[in-house]
């Protein structure tokens, strides 16, 4: 009799170990990304591809450094601002590992000038790797872009 009692606590220990140790939750993930993604970002490496399917002399690959590429400054109340040949400022939403930024102009904030939804392939406190792609009847454009925290 003490044997089967030993088990069955036993077992309920071991049950107990397993519930406690689930993985987070999606909205748990999602918070931590949000936490992580806030913060001063810089690209340091790019690679990809343009095809322009009527003109394919435009074709283009590449695989690179980047010494001064694109910035986003991502802000916790949602806000962004991008500096790549100028600067664009806008909204940002994070969704599971989709990142949606909409532009909106300062002096019209209605406005909108844009949107790009690329996904997070990788987010860790130092590093940020976003992925795009785009195709249509004209052309087909991959991107993956990776940046460094320079500020949190």
């Amino acid at each position: 009799m003490k044997m089967k009692f030993l088990y069955l606590i036993g077992i309920m220990l071991i049950g107990g170990l397993l519930v406690s140790c689930d993985k987070d939750s999606d909205e748990e993930k999602t918070k931590n990304f949000k936490e992580l993604l806030v913060g001063h970002w810089v690209e340091s490496h790019s690679q990809g591809y343009y095809h322009d399917f009527s003109n394919p002399e435009y074709n283009e690959e590449w695989d690179e450094d980047i010494s001064e590429g694109e910035t986003f400054w991502f802000k916790e109340d949602g806000t962004f601002e991008e500096t790549f040949e100028g600067v664009s400022k806008g909204n940002w939403i994070l969704n599971g590992n989709q990142l949606s930024l909409t532009v909106t102009w300062a002096d019209d904030p209605e406005n909108i000038g844009g949107s790009n939804s690329p996904v997070i392939l990788e987010l860790s406190e130092s590093k940020l790797v976003l992925e795009s792609h785009d195709k249509n009847d004209d052309y087909e454009e991959y991107n993956k872009s990776t940046f460094i925290k320079v500020t949190p």
